[in-house]
This record gives C-alpha cells, sequence and structure tokens, in this order.
C-alpha cells in the first residue's frame, strides 16, 4: 500500500488510487482473449472492425506525430540554448 506520510511521520489518510487494494490488476491475457470474441470490434469478422482499426490507425499517427513534434521542438530548443 502506498501512503503518503503525514505530519510528524504518522500515516496520512491518503491511498494512491494507483495501489487501492479492490483496484483491478490490467491482465493481457485476458484483452487477447477478449479480442478473439467474434462480438468484439477487434475481432476481423466483426462488421465494425473496419472502424475500429481506422479509429486505432488514427491514434497512432497522432502519436506519432506528437512524437515526431515533441522530439523537433525539444531539438529546437536545445540549439537555441546551446548558442547563449
Amino acid at each position: 500500500m502506498a501512503q503518503l506520510p503525514g505530519q510528524n511521520g504518522t500515516p496520512s489518510q491518503y491511498m494512491d488510487p494507483k495501489f487501492a487494494p479492490n483496484q483491478p490488476v490490467f491482465n493481457p491475457s485476458q484483452v487477447a482473449q477478449e479480442a478473439q470474441d467474434p462480438k468484439n470490434a477487434a475481432h476481423p469478422s466483426h462488421p465494425k472492425h473496419h472502424e475500429w482499426a481506422k479509429n486505432m490507425a488514427s491514434r497512432f499517427g497522432n502519436a506519432v506525430m506528437f512524437g515526431a513534434g515533441a522530439t523537433f521542438g525539444g531539438d529546437v530548443v536545445n540549439d537555441v540554448m546551446r548558442k547563449f
């Protein structure tokens, strides 16, 4: 359990939600098993699979563009800072 210390080292009442006892644990094998279900949109035979795949491709593209922009911006800032 992850509790933040309170004043004078006494435990506080705050509990980090990521480490709460009733928090569900991510299970990759369960996700893979659910994707094999024909009723799941990730399954290739599902009627809305095309929409699901298009949405995933769009999200991946957005992540790539964000990463490239962040890298380029960081490089520009570092070059400017080196000149001063």
